[in-house]
């Protein structure tokens, strides 16, 4: 019986609801497809097969390709980007007649930035010319339109470009002048994809929160494991339909487990192994054609990460609102290159140990070898198990019973090993002996942390360092404080604060975003996608506060970083490089070099080593 005042919702409606949003997010994308993709306008001389654009601006390529919302496939684009951010130069396209009363361009870059020029010139029929700087903000790494009323008298239009700049990220782009529909109908259509997705998050949580407070029931655990599932899927959906290596899978796992067979299990990579990699790339060179590779690293991540839910979900694990922290592993802000990624498997199944430390007693023998197994295993994929072994020690201390104390040693096994191989093999540190910079430091925290994930990118660019440092710290202290408030679950909310700090420390120090120059929400994303999963996870204990104030500021927190992290939420395909036309390289044994992900990677394949 529900009390006054609370609601009743009727599960038969609920998943209805979910039903038709995730509908709605399946099918958005294909009626996106509908809306033709941008033309360029054709040149005001009549003239064809002659260059765009001349100068020295090339067209982007590489490293240099930029994120694409505006479907520009279609459209030829130039950048000053062809040697660095310190290459210079100038570009000029040609007159192109503008038929529609609104010009388009495709801007990217830091046109704002001292030494860069970025104009559109009106041509009438007289020959003055009216110029028209380029006043917006700084697009950055992703291409921006620049949409221009076309004067009365104008019969033809170009684009002239400058860059004279000295600084770091001092490049600038452009396109083809071009004709599109009116922006607002695609992002009406874009909206409705992430809109569905908000709301059957919000769905998700709000049902798994009124069950109650940890959610008990078997078949509504399943059904958050099938929802968290189901979101991963459809956060990077390309790495299931279009599977494809990415950096370390080719170049390392599989070269060397080709190479060193069953050594390449125990051979250091970076300082420490990397087990389950080395397991699925050895496995599948036995098991399936190469063609299939990619498809069984990424199903094998895929897998573990599931799993990841279902350990979370197991009755043993003793957190509130299982439901809603398994949500916030695929919905948290991120560049996405930690999910369905067996090189960025050791990210996942660090949170296999944090879930430990919040495990009750097995009751069989059976279930306490499965126990340290797992812990065995995820041990020795990264360096976590060094990282965790002092919360591990001080739970084997206060509790002093036998599961505590195994799990210890086998954690502390694992560490020495990790610890061994990277004193052994010297692993290079970035920015190592380089003093540190605290403002720099305490901003990309507090950006990554904070900024990012509850106010958006936009925030992030608009901020100064000095409001990322000052705000960020303000926020997680208060977090902090608020987890360690007396309450129930406050022993476990205080146990995930220490795992909070600690998992930080280490991923900060290892990347060192302390000599960045810029946070451009992109470099080393990775180091700070458990520390974001983790504050996410402090917050949405911040639900249950018996503090209303409290209570309904984390909802808020929670709701705006929803809403606003929408537009972002499923990855962008990445271009599609064909595995199973280039692999046969590997298939014959013959020496290739076979382009993989991110852009820009490949692997040099050596050949088939001779058998003995």
């Amino acid at each position: 019986m529900s009390t006054p005042g609370q609601s009743t919702q009727s599960p038969g409606r609920n998943a209805v609801a979910a039903m038709a949003l995730l509908l709605i997010a399946l099918l958005a994308p294909l009626v996106s497809r509908l809306i033709p993709v941008p033309r360029e306008l054709p040149r005001a001389d009549g003239a064809t097969g002659l260059p765009w654009v001349t100068g020295s601006f090339a067209p982007p390529a590489g490293y240099h390709e930029l994120n694409d919302p505006l479907r520009l496939e279609r459209v030829q684009r130039a950048t000053s980007f062809t040697d660095g951010d310190r290459a210079k130069g100038r570009a000029e396209s040609a007159w192109f007649r503008p038929s529609r009363p609104v010009v388009r361009i495709a801007v990217a870059g830091y046109p704002g930035n001292p030494g860069q020029q970025l104009r559109a010139e009106f041509r009438d029929a007289a020959g003055v010319i009216s110029p028209f700087s380029y006043a917006g903000p700084d697009p950055r790494e992703s291409w921006r339109e620049w949409a221009l009323p076309r004067p009365d008298a104008a019969v033809a239009v170009r684009i002239v470009a400058e860059d004279a700049g000295e600084a770091t990220f001092g490049w600038v782009a452009f396109s083809h002048p071009y004709r599109a529909w009116p922006g607002w109908i695609a992002h009406a259509i874009g909206a409705l994809r992430p809109l569905a997705l908000t709301a059957l998050a919000f769905l998700l949580i709000q049902t798994a929160l009124a069950r109650g407070a940890a959610c008990r029931g078997s078949v509504a655990l399943l059904t958050s494991v099938a929802a968290a599932a189901a979101l991963l899927a459809l956060r990077k959906p390309w790495a299931l339909h279009t599977p494809q290596l990415w950096a370390e899978d080719g170049s390392i796992f599989l070269v060397q487990a080709e190479q060193l067979g069953l050594r390449s299990w125990w051979e250091p990579y970076n300082g420490y192994l990397h087990l389950l990699p080395r397991l699925v790339a050895w496995l599948s060179l036995r098991s399936t054609d190469v063609a299939w590779w990619p498809a069984v690293y990424n199903g094998c991540s895929f897998a573990v990460t599931v799993g990841l839910f279902l350990r979370i979900a197991s009755t043993r694990v003793r957190l509130p609102a299982k439901p809603a922290l398994m949500l916030a592993v695929p919905l948290v802000v991120g560049t996405g290159e930690v999910l369905i990624n067996l090189t960025n498997l050791q990210w996942i199944t660090a949170f296999f140990l944090v879930a430990h430390l919040f495990l009750e007693p097995p009751k069989s023998a059976r279930a306490r070898t499965g126990d340290l197994f797992i812990l065995g295993v995820v041990g020795l994929n990264g360096p976590f198990a060094a990282v965790l072994a002092p919360l591990f020690a001080w739970r084997a201390w206060r509790e002093r019973s036998l599961d505590p104390s195994l799990a210890f040693g086998v954690v502390v096994v694992c560490a020495a090993v990790q610890g061994a191989l990277a004193l052994g093999t010297g692993p290079t540190l970035y920015g190592a002996g380089e003093p540190l910079r605290p403002l720099m430091f305490f901003s990309v925290l507090g950006s990554r942390l904070v900024t990012w994930t509850f106010f958006g990118p936009e925030a992030v660019r608009a901020l100064p360092v000095w409001a990322h440092a000052a705000g960020g710290m303000a926020f997680l202290s208060l977090l902090a404080v608020a987890a360690l408030q007396p309450g129930r679950d406050r022993a476990d909310r205080a146990l995930l604060v220490a795992t909070l700090l600690l998992l930080t420390a280490a991923c900060a120090w290892r990347v060192r975003a302390d000599l960045w120059q810029d946070d451009n929400l992109v470099n080393g994303d990775r180091y700070f996608f458990i520390p974001r999963v983790l504050v996410a996870w402090l917050v949405i204990l911040g639900f249950r506060s018996s503090l209303r104030a409290a209570a309904w500021t984390a909802r808020g927190l929670a709701a705006l970083g929803l809403a606003l992290h929408a537009p972002h939420f499923v990855l962008p395909a990445p271009p599609d490089y064909r595995w199973k036309d280039s692999c046969d390289a590997i298939r014959r044994g013959v020496p290739a070099r076979i382009n993989t992900l991110p852009e820009g990677w490949f692997i040099e394949y050596p050949g088939r080593p001779p058998r003995p």
